[in-house]
């Protein structure tokens, strides 16, 4: 797609939904003060407030804690029977599934009823599934299959049953030796490579997009785990182009962002942000933060 035939349009609602992204990280975690817009285009900031006062509403609707299944979700979907919520977003809901046809347990990805009629977050949803569908890599969460039940499409991904990175370093009470976190680093290292290789920059790496599916042998008896990178809902397809339009400096978590992305952008991200966002996941794993951290995501930025 060459740049005379980009849609403006279409260009700010995709800057918009990656600001409304990086806005629902931090109500999730509680850190609004991590927010910062650094977009000035017209039309941006109206459609990032009414995008933030949905956001809000959904959260106070469904707070994030809550396991219990929506009032508005099916009992099924497709085959897949709902058990209960593992995890929520701003644009999409992670269930607890059961697969009769299959006989076990899956993580069932579904957009939030309102991102089924935009279609710019349609699409995301569609190139989340075609991104992480081409990965078969022991260090990548596994994707079973992609469909839709009339309207609502699905992802069914491989079910973790125990925590994410950063879950399990906030257990801790002290920072991860450097044998151990080296270790787990170069599975995920693996698994970026095979990423990068096939065309796809994840563009979101951080310690809770990190699952841990335990496993008795798994690095150490301290760390008996498999880490599997997940949720590329951030994902950019190289190879077809897609997304390429997107401001780089909006795209991830601002304490795990290269510093490159904080510029002006001239050219679209590439894979030394991802190997950036894993060498910051390797200095927060030794030294029990990230490598630079603040009150703020104003403060942030500044540091880096």
């Amino acid at each position: 797609m060459t740049d005379e035939n980009l849609n403006p349009d279409d260009n700010l609602n995709e800057l918009v939904m990656q600001a409304l992204v990086q806005y629902d990280e931090c109500l999730r975690t509680g850190r609004i003060g991590d927010t910062m817009v650094l977009v000035h285009v017209p039309g941006f900031q109206e459609r990032f407030e009414r995008g933030q006062r949905a956001l809000n509403e959904l959260e106070a609707a469904i707070p994030r804690s809550s396991k219990v299944r929506p009032s508005w979700a099916p009992d099924k979907i497709g085959r897949f029977k709902l058990r209960s919520v593992l995890g929520s977003g701003g644009f999409a809901v992670v269930y607890l599934a059961e697969d009769p046809l299959l006989n076990r347990m899956v993580a069932l990805k579904v957009p939030r009823p309102h991102a089924l009629v935009d279609t710019d977050l349609r699409r995301r949803f569609v190139v989340e599934a075609q991104a992480a569908a081409k990965l078969d890599h022991a260090n990548i969460v596994a994707v079973y299959e992609a469909g839709q039940d009339q309207d609502l499409p699905y992802i069914a991904c491989a079910w973790c049953a125990g925590p994410t990175l950063a879950a399990w370093m906030m257990s801790r009470t002290s920072p991860v030796k450097p044998d151990l976190a080296a270790s787990i680093i170069r599975q995920l290292a693996s698994a970026l490579q095979c990423s990068h290789e096939h065309g796809i920059l994840h563009r979101d790496i951080k310690p809770g997009n990190i699952l841990l599916f335990p496993q008795s042998s798994g690095i150490s008896a301290e760390f008996p785990y498999v880490p599997r990178l997940g949720d590329f809902g951030l994902a950019k397809l190289m190879e077809s182009g897609e997304l390429d339009t997107v401001t780089s400096q909006l795209v991830g978590t601002p304490r795990f962002m290269a510093p490159e992305l904080l510029n002006e952008p001239t050219e679209p991200s590439d894979a030394a942000a991802d190997i950036y966002a894993l060498g910051a996941v390797l200095y927060c794993l030794i030294v029990g933060q990230p490598p630079f951290g603040a009150a703020t995501a104003a403060e942030t930025f500044r540091l880096i």
